[in-house]
């Protein structure tokens, strides 16, 4: 069964487990040029919304960082002139149980002692092992912070297409697709100073359906060394990372419907 939960007109931009399976946080944008973080609760068959709080800027990602001494939500904010800031969160628990959102004060300023880059926000994604939270810009740039000390860690350029997401595969180990019709999906190695390309995955040149595509989402299976990714034209590609090549194991062809079908 389907639970519909009833809020103020917000378009959701992304959501997450809360590391539960009963509470759902998501980012989404208001018609004020406002946007929203809400937690929300399934419980006893019904859904409510235990805490909600508003932001300045369209929301754009939003991620879940899991710390030693608790949780943090990280969410991208772009702004109309294009630039891309970083709004961090402490996520509490009241004496009922319930969650509850604080917003730090300046808290991602504090860990970028560099000035602000004018690109927007594209992807976040957060390394569990080591508490590096990796943003990719639409400029190409990745930048990665170690949320447990403050430490600007990597700051490079992966593409100049821009990127398109991030996702880590294994702890220090970055899958980066970006908006290249050419070479659509990089793997790093940020164990480096100089983080490293170890792995690069090409348009098939023979399938003439891929070439004007871009991955848009990217999902990494842990035990079985496969990732998973959904193109721009509605159409999902499989990668054996066991397997020497560059082209994909396996394809699905998306579904296309005209108006009125």
């Amino acid at each position: 069964m389907v639970e519909e939960v009833d809020l103020f007109p917000c378009a959701i931009q992304e959501a997450k487990f809360l590391k539960s399976q009963d509470r759902i946080v998501f980012c989404g944008n208001q018609l004020n040029s406002l946007s929203q973080i809400t937690v929300v609760r399934h419980t006893e068959g019904k859904s409510v919304v235990e805490t909600t709080c508003s932001l300045r800027g369209s929301a754009y990602c939003l991620e879940v960082c899991s710390l030693r001494d608790g949780m943090l939500l990280a969410c991208g904010l772009n702004s109309g002139n294009g630039e891309g800031s970083i709004v961090l969160c402490n996520v509490r628990h009241d004496g009922m149980g319930y969650a509850d959102i604080e917003v730090i004060p300046d808290g991602m300023e504090t860990l970028m002692p560099l000035s602000p880059i004018q690109s927007s926000l594209a992807s976040l994604a957060f390394d569990e092992y080591n508490h590096v939270l990796a943003q990719g810009r639409d400029n190409g740039v990745i930048m990665c912070n170690d949320l447990s000390t403050g430490q600007l860690i990597h700051q490079f350029k992966s593409d100049s297409t821009g990127i398109a997401t991030l996702s880590y595969k294994h702890a220090a180990t970055l899958i980066c697709t970006t908006r290249s019709l050419q070479c659509p999906m990089k793997i790093y190695d940020l164990r480096m100073s100089n983080p490293e390309v170890y792995r690069v995955f090409k348009t098939d040149a023979t399938d003439r359906t891929q070439l004007d595509a871009y991955y848009t989402a990217v999902c990494s299976h842990k035990i079985n060394e496969t990732v998973a990714c959904g193109s721009s034209k509605g159409d999902i590609l499989t990668w054996d990372l066991r397997s020497s090549g560059d082209v994909a194991a396996s394809r699905a062809d998306g579904v296309h419907c005209d108006k009125g079908e």
